[in-house]
């Protein structure tokens, strides 16, 4: 009779997380601190910008009543159709680009580009009132009557003239908190916590510039 030889062949053992290597487990703690400081200081670096940006806008929002002012001739109507203008850009900015972040990659450098955009587009707002005001004044300055008594036309066309002038900074402001959110929110943990200290970091920023516009630069 043949004899049959059985050969033993131990099975193999799986890997458990206690068997792993010590060294794999080093690098990737180091990996993930170094994950967790870059996010962190990148949050740091964002919430300055931020801060800068919500003091600046609201330094550009006081100067714009101010000259609305002189422009339109009452300051009442100025800081009406300043604040139309505002509210309703911002509105639109955020409006418009909470339909396109999710194809974007890079929301903070998109942000970068939005603030130059904002610095470009408030120094031709000027500009602007000067051509609202020789538009104005072609079609109203053979009138008989003075301006102020054509009644609701002159403030609808301030207001409408208005709004076109600040559109386009207002519209990149509203875009940026969105834009901030996607770059420096990660995990469904980090929504509340994140976007509520942009929001207070921005709204601080804002009553800084206020302050400072209102008793340090402009006269």
């Amino acid at each position: 009779m043949q004899k049959r030889i059985f050969l033993y062949r131990p099975m193999a053992r799986k890997k458990t997380p206690s068997s792993l290597c010590p060294v794999d487990s080093a690098q990737s703690t180091r990996t993930e601190l170094t994950t967790m400081k870059r996010d962190h200081m990148t949050l740091a670096i964002v919430l300055v910008c931020f801060f800068l940006s919500g003091l600046a806008a609201l330094l550009y929002q006081t100067v714009w009543m101010r000259y609305f002012s002189i422009v339109f001739g009452t300051s009442e109507l100025a800081v009406v159709t300043v604040l139309v203008a505002y509210m309703g850009g911002l509105a639109l900015g955020a409006a418009v680009i909470g339909r396109r972040i999710d194809r974007l990659r890079r929301p903070v450098f998109v942000y970068a580009l939005l603030e130059l955009g904002i610095a470009v587009s408030a120094t031709l707002v000027p500009w602007g009132l000067g051509c609202v005001r020789a538009l104005y004044i072609a079609v109203a300055g053979g009138l008989e009557e003075l301006p102020d008594s054509m009644g609701i036309g002159q403030g609808l066309f301030y207001l409408s003239a208005g709004f076109l002038v600040l559109m386009i900074p207002t519209g990149f402001m509203g875009a940026t908190l969105p834009l901030l959110a996607k770059g420096v929110v990660h995990t469904q943990d980090q929504i509340g916590r994140r976007v509520g200290l942009l929001y207070a970091t921005n709204t601080l920023g804002a009553i800084c510039g206020t302050l400072f516009a209102a008793f340090a630069l402009v006269p």
